[in-house]
């Protein structure tokens, strides 16, 4: 029987105080997947994060490998077992998808395979958008 992973998705960026508490956390990480026919999970991967750097404003950018664009974080990650991507294990703010709330222990991590792993994800994705106050 799969193990039930539950995933928190954001419709944008997470906020900086989320992005900066993620170490050892679990994300969903948007991929480029091979073309032509990708299933639909090809697009995304899990990734345990090892390290946070915010990029300082006024030093030198860093683009993503993965999105190509200009980001404010730096997020290493390990991909989970039996995935090796292509652009390294640097991505950015901008290619996380979610993260893990519920399962971790159902993901195995590191370089070997996992033909044994099966899960099922659930996704909660909030899509209130931020409104400005008016003075």
């Amino acid at each position: 029987m799969p193990k039930k992973i539950t995933l928190k998705g954001w419709v944008g960026p997470p906020p900086d105080n989320v992005l900066r508490n993620l170490a050892g956390s679990v994300l969903n990480v948007y991929v480029n997947p091979e073309i032509p026919k990708p299933d639909f999970g090809d697009f995304f991967r899990f990734a345990r994060v090892i390290g946070v750097e915010s990029v300082p404003s006024n030093g030198n950018a860093f683009n993503c490998t993965h999105c190509t664009k200009t980001a404010r974080y730096r997020i290493t990650v390990e991909w989970e077992a039996g995935y090796q991507c292509p652009e390294g294990n640097d991505v950015c703010e901008q290619c996380i998808n979610g993260i893990v709330t519920c399962g971790v222990e159902a993901i195995p991590f590191g370089t070997g395979s996992a033909p044994f792993a099966s899960y099922h994800i659930s996704l909660d994705v909030n899509h209130t958008s931020k409104k400005e106050s008016r003075s």
